[in-house]
């Protein structure tokens, strides 16, 4: 997916205006805001417009490229980068852009690649800074064990994104490398996030008797809502099955709010429940939202859904 230099920690071209006006991408993944400064692109945010359309031969280059990787058309980038960090946060970011398309990285590979064996968890802090994604493809690090760890954007979005490489990965001689898993995503500052956030953990099924956990289905936003403003309710509508009774539904926000509802007990294997988010309207971020169900066997299932407040 990355070419030569691109999602490398370019120094600031010369001359490069101190700040440019994020112009639209769309794609078939989501909605991107993209800046470019002088020749490079300095900056990419995930599920957000800009104020313009593409405006010139450098812009327009960067939305094609973009466009293309999200219809699973492009596995390299050619436009520049110059994404600006710390030290440390560019060490990082010049090995995630090191992974190949179609394979993963742990946290705890990236950091010992990078002389600091140990520091999985400031791996996960630097890759949440990454202002380039998908350039730089922070998707591609994952958890100990194959778990899809943390992302800013939310795990069904990790998951989509690597599924679209998986099933486009070019063909490589010997065993590819990493678990192959997907989506795209990230708003407002962080693409990635920290490694194995509690909150904000890959769905998990915990197995009891039967084996076979509750399945949990999001209703409502649909899938590409997820940009709401401040002040506002949001609507979560879910419906949850179970091949047995379920013993208990409770749901949670974490992030930028912090707060549970109380357990639902539901009667019978089919419940569906909408969940009011009130946001207040001093509040921008990120709010995690994460439902369990318990089935009478003992299974649980969690499922996640990330919003943006802006």
């Amino acid at each position: 997916m990355m070419p030569s230099n691109a999602g490398r920690t370019q120094p600031r071209p010369h001359g490069a205006a101190s700040g440019g006006s994020p112009f639209t991408v769309e794609t078939d993944l989501t909605a991107l805001a993209v800046t470019v400064e002088g020749d490079a692109v300095t900056r990419i945010e995930l599920n957000r417009r800009g104020a313009r359309a593409p405006r010139d031969a450098i812009e327009r280059r960067v939305a094609g490229e973009l466009a293309e990787y999200a219809a699973g058309r492009r596995t390299r980038f050619s436009f520049r980068t110059a994404p600006r960090g710390t030290d440390f946060d560019r060490r990082v970011w010049d090995a995630v852009a090191r992974i190949p398309y179609g394979e993963t990285k742990s946290y705890g590979e990236i950091a010992a690649s990078i002389g600091s064996p140990g520091a999985a968890r400031a791996v996960g802090t630097a890759n949440g800074r990454n202002p380039v994604p998908p350039v730089i493809p922070c998707h591609r690090v994952v958890a100990a064990g194959g778990r899809l760890g943390g992302y800013g954007g939310g795990l069904d979005l990790k998951r989509r994104l690597l599924d679209l490489e998986t099933a486009r990965r070019p063909r490589r001689a010997g065993p590819r490398a990493g678990t192959l898993l997907g989506a795209l995503a990230l708003v407002i500052a962080a693409a990635c996030g920290e490694p194995e956030r509690p909150i904000f953990s890959e769905p998990e099924v915990q197995q009891g008797d039967d084996n076979v956990g509750p399945t949990v289905e999001f209703l409502l936003p649909a899938p590409t809502d997820s940009v709401f403003q401040a002040g506002t309710t949001i609507n979560v509508r879910l419906r949850i099955l179970d091949n047995s009774n379920l013993a208990s539904v409770d749901a949670r926000v974490g992030g930028e709010m912090a707060f549970v509802w109380p357990q639902w007990r539901p009667v019978g294997s089919i419940f569906e429940v909408t969940y009011q988010i009130n946001v207040p309207a001093n509040l921008t971020g990120t709010i995690l939202f994460r439902v369990s169900a318990t089935d009478d066997f003992g299974n649980r299932t969690s499922r996640d859904r990330t919003f943006i407040v802006q």
